[in-house]
Parts: structure tokens; C-alpha cells; sequence
């Protein structure tokens, strides 16, 4: 009877994140997204990739509450079915629903359906990936495990003895996802545990002044006017990138072109989030108590980066350090509640503490990307104009730090999760899998995550990525928005304001377009081109559509 009951939290649990994925995917998503077409595979494909993660996510806690009662559930199988699907998830599904929501169904542009363009992108990758993984297991499928044997009893004299034995390879598709996931999530984890206390508190210290009436208009007008220079900034790019005898084959020129729309889609930002914070500041739509309740959430998520430091220190630093036994520490309050058959209170603080991670990993890779210019393949989630490119990409990143956070939650719990499934199938990897055992013996892992997310918090304490409020009539500001228009090559004395030295005076914008690939874009570019300095917000959800990806 206890094995239903459980099913049964665990069912509700999910239902819950089933409801929150489909707000989220609704009030996040881009319009376009959301009408019948290439977008409603890859919506599925998300919305099921959470309900993996949040499963995934719940197998700690219920495993060592499955083993209180002593197994009454078998958790192998569940461990094992869970991280299967999220190795065919990873490897299969995802990458397929990536290539058809972003294969051309212009009939201008190819004569391929999307379907077969899938399968032929699709088939290459997958085997690609496989074989990875088949290369790796036959590295590391012998395991030998040591020890020592006395043949009498009472003697000093041991003779060492060692065997050898193949690890399983449901076992071993187990732990890779928990591997990989771990070169992920000591980056975007570390940098990420600092970014939302740090964000959190900018957006409360900066809390934006209302604005006169003078002022939105004066400012509306300027922010009109860079918007019709960065349109026409968009369509010299989009030209330019059409020429084929601009040489864009060639990798060093693709490079470059990368790099300059990298440093276009910042300006796009900058004068988005600008226009954003003006109409706030003039509509009297400021909430003093939104901003406070950052400030709560800053001190809180604080509170929970302590905790998870102070464990990781105890249990997984300070054992690799000096060679002794982990110390429990939160441990004890975690096996606590399961002698008491709490499980809700037991559950909640477990999710409090390594949910909160989930969500520091995938601000932690907003972050990266916007520290290293533009420069991976993620854009940040915003309401109404986020593609489902990028939820596929996030979903990729949760599912693969939810592995290594499991593994992380095993690490710093030992006592909570002693005599468990997980604990027995993660201790005969880490200390005898050859491919796992180099990093997790001396906690390589953990040591790269905790120096990074040290560092993240004074790099973001003095440098933060959430900044104020752009003054436009401030000398500094207007230098560097100059010098970002002069890194796009934006001339004032060039007509239109646009200088691309790589398109010829004497051809249009459309007389290379042979194939059609930007028809598309500079018809939505034209459908704005009155009423920009009154809504350039819409223009520029046009411009950063990204059709040149």
C-alpha cells in the first residue's frame, strides 16, 4: 500500500510542474511559435522534457524515503527508466525536434520538405552520438575493485586481492548523464548561485524613478531614432550575409560576420530593455512592492547559496582535502524527517536547496552568454519572444544539470542517502569506473564549481550584469553607444546612416537574393517602417527574430 501512496506524490508532484511548464511555455513562448505549425513538435518536445526533468528531480528524496520502510518499492527499475529517457532525450529527441522547427519550408528556399531535411541532419548526428557513447563504455566497461584478504585469522600478514567485473550498461547510461551534465553545471551552476542573489539585489538597489512628460517624450524620440538606424543596420547585415561572393563559405569571414551580429543583437538589447524600463517609468506602472519582494527573493536565494557552500565544503571539499569521512552536517535534518515520515517537509527543503540550483544553472548560462557577447547559441527568456529554439536549448541544459545535481545531492548527503539505490549505483562508478572515478575521487567538480561561484560573486558585486537605467544625456553613455555603432559600422554621414563596406553602392539589398533566404526579413523589416519613433518596441521584436541563424 505504501508503494501506491508514494506513486501517488509523485504523480501530483508532476502534475504541478505540468501546469507551471504549460504556463510557462504559454507566456513565454513567441506569438509565431504558438500557431499550428513546425513550432507544435517542439512545444511537445519541451513541455515533456520538464515533466523528465522534474522526475528525475524527485527520485533522491523518494528513494531514500522508499528505503525507510525497507524497499517496499523497487527503485532500480525507476532509475533506471528515468535516466534512459533522458538519454534518448538528449541524444535523439531533442536534436531532432532542433533541426525540423528550424528546417526552411520556403518553397523559394529548398524543394526539401522539412521532414526529410530532419532525417537527413538528424541520422548523421545520431550516429555520431552513439558511437561517442559506445566508445566511451568500452573504456570504461571493466571496473576492478580491490582489497585485501587475511587466509588465517589472527595474523598480521594480508595478501592484497583485486577483481574485476563489467559495469552493467544501463548502469553505466546512469551515470554519464550525471557526468556530462557535471562540465555543464560547474560552470553555468557556479556563475549562475551568483547571478540570481547578485540580479536580485541590483533590480531592488535600481529601482527605476518615475518620469516627467518632457523628459519620455524627448527620450522616446531618441530611442526612436537609434531604432531606425538599427533597422537599417539589420537589413545592410542581412545583405550582406545573402552575397555568396562575399566569401561567408570561408570560416574566418563567417567568424566575423558572427561577431558583428553578436555586437547588433546587444545594441538590439540595450535600446529593448531601455524602452521597456521608459514605458514603466512614464506610465506610472511602477510597483515599489514588486521591488521589495526582490529584495526578499535576493536574501532568501542568499540564504539557500550558503547552505548548499557549507555542505559541499563538509562533505565533498574537506574529504578530498585531508583524506577523512565526510561530515553530515544538513544531512542530519534530512534523515530526521524520514525517521519521522515527513515527507512533504522532507521533500520541500530538499527541493528549496537543489531546485534552487536548477534555476541558478540556466541564469548561469544567460549570464555566461551575455559576458562572452552573444557568443552561444541561447538568447535570455522573455515573455511573448522567446523561440523554441532556445526552450529547446534550455531544456537540454536542465535536463543535463538536473542529472548532475542529483549526483551532487547524493555527494552531500550521506547519511540521508545511505542504504539507497542511488547511493550503491553512483559508488561503484565514481570509485571504480575508470572514466568517472578521475574526477570524482578528488572532487574535481566540486572544487571548479565552488572557486567559480566565489569568483562570480565578486566579478558580479563590482561588475553586475542587471545595470541601471540608461542615461542618454550622459557623455559616457552616448561614447559607448558610438562606439558600439562604430563596431556595426553605423556612419552618419553614409546614407541612412548605414556604412557596410562589404556590399557594393551599386546593387540593392535584394539583387543577390537568389534563393529568397531574406525575403522573409525584410518584408517584416518594411511593415514597420511607419510609426517607429512611436513604437519601436515592435520593430524590434522583428529585428531580433534572428533569421540568419
Amino acid at each position: 500500500m505504501f508503494a501506491w501512496w508514494l506513486i501517488l506524490i509523485i504523480i501530483g508532484l508532476n502534475g504541478v510542474g505540468l501546469v507551471a511548464t504549460l504556463w510557462f511555455v504559454y507566456h513565454y513562448c513567441h506569438p509565431d511559435d504558438l500557431k499550428y505549425n513546425q513550432g507544435i513538435l517542439a512545444q511537445v518536445v519541451v513541455i515533456f522534457g520538464f515533466q523528465i526533468a522534474y522526475l528525475s528531480f524527485c527520485l533522491v528524496a523518494t528513494d531514500a524515503y522508499n528505503e525507510r520502510f525497507e524497499g517496499q518499492f523497487n527503485m532500480s527499475y525507476c532509475w533506471k527508466l528515468v535516466y534512459l529517457m533522458i538519454v534518448i532525450y538528449l541524444s535523439i529527441v531533442l536534436p531532432l525536434a532542433v533541426f525540423y522547427y528550424e528546417a526552411d519550408s520556403d518553397p523559394r528556399i529548398t524543394k526539401t520538405s522539412p521532414l526529410v531535411q530532419t532525417l537527413k541532419r538528424g541520422s548523421m548526428y545520431i550516429v555520431a552520438v552513439w558511437g561517442v557513447i559506445g566508445l566511451l563504455y568500452l573504456a570504461c566497461r571493466k571496473m576492478t575493485i580491490g582489497g585485501e584478504h587475511c587466509l588465517d585469522e589472527g595474523c598480521s600478514v594480508s595478501v592484497p586481492t583485486s577483481q574485476t567485473v563489467t559495469l552493467e550498461f544501463l548502469s553505466y547510461l546512469i551515470g554519464l548523464p550525471g557526468f556530462i551534465g557535471w562540465f555543464v553545471f560547474m560552470f553555468t551552476g557556479g556563475i549562475g548561485i551568483a547571478s540570481v542573489p547578485v540580479g536580485l539585489f541590483m533590480k531592488w538597489w535600481h529601482f527605476p524613478k518615475p518620469l516627467p512628460v518632457h523628459e519620455y517624450e524627448k527620450m522616446k524620440k531618441v530611442l526612436g531614432e537609434r531604432a531606425t538606424a538599427l533597422r537599417e543596420v539589420g537589413e545592410g547585415l542581412a545583405a550582406h550575409e545573402m552575397r555568396k561572393k562575399n566569401g561567408l563559405r570561408n570560416p574566418t569571414a563567417r567568424m566575423r560576420f558572427r561577431s558583428k551580429v553578436s555586437k547588433y543583437k546587444e545594441i538590439v538589447q540595450l535600446l529593448s530593455e531601455e524602452y521597456e524600463r521608459l514605458e514603466k517609468r512614464a506610465g506610472g506602472k511602477l510597483n515599489p512592492v514588486k521591488y521589495m519582494f526582490y529584495f526578499v527573493l535576493a536574501m532568501f536565494s542568499f540564504v539557500l547559496t550558503v547552505i548548499l557552500w557549507c555542505q559541499v565544503i563538509m562533505a565533498c571539499l574537506y574529504p578530498s582535502a585531508t583524506g577523512k569521512p565526510p561530515i553530515n552536517g544538513i544531512s542530519v535534518a534530512f534523515t530526521k524527517m524520514r525517521e519521522w515520515r515527513a515527507f512533504f517537509p522532507e521533500f520541500s527543503l530538499y527541493l528549496l536547496i537543489y531546485g534552487h540550483q536548477v534555476l541558478c544553472s540556466v541564469v548561469g548560462m544567460i549570464t555566461l552568454n551575455a559576458k562572452m557577447k552573444g557568443c552561444l547559441p541561447v538568447e535570455p527568456l522573455r515573455k511573448k519572444s522567446t523561440h523554441l529554439n532556445a526552450m529547446l536549448f534550455h531544456t537540454a541544459i536542465m535536463l543535463t544539470t538536473c542529472c548532475a545535481i542529483v549526483v551532487l545531492s547524493v555527494e552531500t548527503l550521506p547519511s540521508y542517502v545511505e542504504g539507497t539505490e542511488a547511493n550503491t549505483i553512483f559508488y561503484m562508478e565514481k570509485n571504480y569506473a575508470k572514466l568517472f572515478k578521475t574526477f570524482y575521487r578528488k572532487a574535481v567538480f566540486q572544487w571548479i564549481w565552488f572557486l567559480l561561484s566565489c569568483l562570480s560573486f565578486i566579478w558580479l558585486s563590482i561588475w553586475p550584469s542587471t545595470k541601471p537605467p540608461v542615461n542618454l544625456e550622459d557623455p559616457k553613455e552616448m561614447a559607448k553607444w558610438a562606439k558600439l555603432n562604430q563596431k556595426l559600422g553605423i556612419d552618419a554621414e553614409a546614407p541612412g546612416g548605414v556604412k557596410d563596406p562589404g556590399v557594393p553602392a551599386e546593387e540593392s539589398p535584394g539583387s543577390a537574393d537568389k534563393g529568397g533566404r531574406f525575403s522573409k526579413l525584410k518584408d517584416k523589416m518594411h511593415r514597420f517602417d511607419r510609426g517607429v519613433e512611436e513604437a519601436p518596441q515592435k520593430m524590434l521584436g522583428a529585428m531580433v527574430k534572428k533569421p540568419w541563424e
